[in-house]
């Protein structure tokens, strides 16, 4: 049975991106409209290269499920670019708050090292 016009049938994907790198494929994302899904991406490429992609496409909001470090790494890319990360479950919950918590840490670090920078012109 084919999909109605316009629809892609259940479980596959509209289009298959492929990440390339320095001339070399890394692997790819897997686009099924509502959500993407990578295929052969390191846990930090899989972060980067997907959460650019729902930049792209105009989210504003992301929900990421994977292996811990992956969703660690997902989480802490997807803040730092302004975008709301919805947690899935309590564990989830528990990484959002530490990531969170590194983040803030970190612009701290930044605005510090800038302020001095500026007191050093």
């Amino acid at each position: 049975m084919l999909p109605e016009p316009g629809r892609q049938p259940a479980g596959v994907p509209i289009a298959v991106i492929e990440v390339v790198f320095r001339g070399r494929s890394l692997g790819e994302i897997l686009d099924y409209g509502d959500r993407l899904e990578s295929n052969g991406l390191s846990d930090r490429a899989a972060a980067y290269n997907l959460i650019k992609q729902a930049i792209e496409r105009g989210w504003s909001t992301v929900e990421v499920y994977g292996r811990e470090a992956y969703v660690r790494h997902a989480m802490r890319v997807a803040l730092d670019r302004g975008l709301e990360v919805v947690a899935t479950d309590d564990q989830q919950a528990e990484i959002l708050k530490q990531v969170q918590a590194e983040k803030q840490a970190d612009d701290r670090a930044r605005a510090v090292a800038h302020a001095a920078v500026k007191r050093a012109e």
